[in-house]
């Protein structure tokens, strides 16, 4: 309760709030001293006792994160290597296991061209399926986390943009 803060304050200490600000431009050290310096010109004199930038702590943040990054990049670029190989073991599988279809389709008059391209629409037509459903599930088992991280960092609510959503199917 407001009446309470004095209780809770050291005697002769002058009360005090902490305002955090937001600039439009603070990319660099220099932009935000100079809109620290628009602040402290802009509120009375002994207003502002203290400022701080969010670089340093930036800087910090990725530097931590900076090992991990080439992990990270070849881990994903072996998952990918990893399901192309998946992906080309299934449709040759697919070829063997329906090499009698195959001749049946040659024989009532398909050309190479057209027995490819019904084997590829039974690989796309599943393809699509899954990819769907992975995006959809993704998209849903990223909510508890993604809020957990907001909650974290204070910053509102993050979502999937469904522009991303939409890149990825």
């Amino acid at each position: 309760m407001p009446a309470e803060i004095a209780a809770l304050t050291v005697p002769g200490t002058p009360p005090s709030a902490q305002v955090l600000y937001r600039f439009a431009a603070a990319g660099t050290a220099a932009q935000v001293r100079a809109d620290l310096a628009e602040v402290r010109a802009a509120l009375p004199a002994g207003a502002v006792t203290g400022g701080q930038s969010y670089l340093p702590i930036r800087l910090q943040a990725s530097e931590s994160l900076a090992p991990i990054v080439p992990f990270v990049v070849a881990f994903g670029i072996i998952g990918l290597v990893m399901s192309v190989l998946i992906v080309s073991n299934v449709v040759s599988g697919a070829v063997v296991a329906g090499y009698r279809r195959i001749g049946i389709l040659k024989s009532i008059g398909f050309t190479p061209a057209q027995v490819v391209a019904a084997y590829v629409g039974q690989v796309v037509f599943s393809a699509v399926i899954g990819c769907l459903a992975g995006v959809g599930i993704g998209n849903l088992l990223s909510v508890p986390l993604l809020s957990k991280t907001a909650n974290v960092y204070g910053v509102g609510v993050l979502t999937v943009p469904r522009v991303s959503a939409a890149a990825v199917t």
